[in-house]
């Protein structure tokens, strides 16, 4: 895998990034990770699908966040959430698993998708045993 050899120059003692362009990162044909700096990351796959990936530090432990796919995220939304994560992981939090957190938190089970749909139908039936069968066999 290529790792943006071609983006990296050398500078005294450091290394210095030259940022990715939009041009440059529609033009990219080859799978590898070009690096934009400051963990930002862009990623070409075997069959050349392009996404971002944010590199951050997090209480001592190296982590990857995925960011989107290109085009759908630019380069300017893609360079705002890697220093959103950035700043996260300064603080010792991890924005994926918030996020995450919050998906499970707001997620509606089939638990209470059927209750709130058995209200309905309950009043369609007029025999009590079906009643019970239907609580049953979704109990089951």
């Amino acid at each position: 895998m290529k790792w943006g050899g071609e983006n990296m120059k050398v500078v005294g003692a450091k290394r210095v990034q030259a940022r990715l362009s939009s041009l440059q990162i529609s033009k990219l044909k080859v799978p590898g990770i070009y690096e934009d700096g400051g963990g930002l990351r862009l990623v070409i796959g075997p069959n050349l699908t392009k996404r971002w990936v944010a590199r951050v530090t997090i209480n001592g432990r190296r982590v990857e966040r995925g960011l989107g796919s290109f085009p759908v995220v630019s380069l300017e939304t893609a360079r705002k959430r890697a220093l959103e994560h950035r700043s996260a992981a300064a603080e010792g939090r991890d924005l994926g698993k918030e996020r995450n957190s919050k998906l499970k938190a707001s997620a509606v089970t089939f638990e209470t998708a059927f209750g709130s749909f058995f209200e309905i139908r309950r009043q369609t039936l007029t025999n009590g045993k079906h009643v019970d069968q239907w609580q049953t066999t979704m109990a089951t």
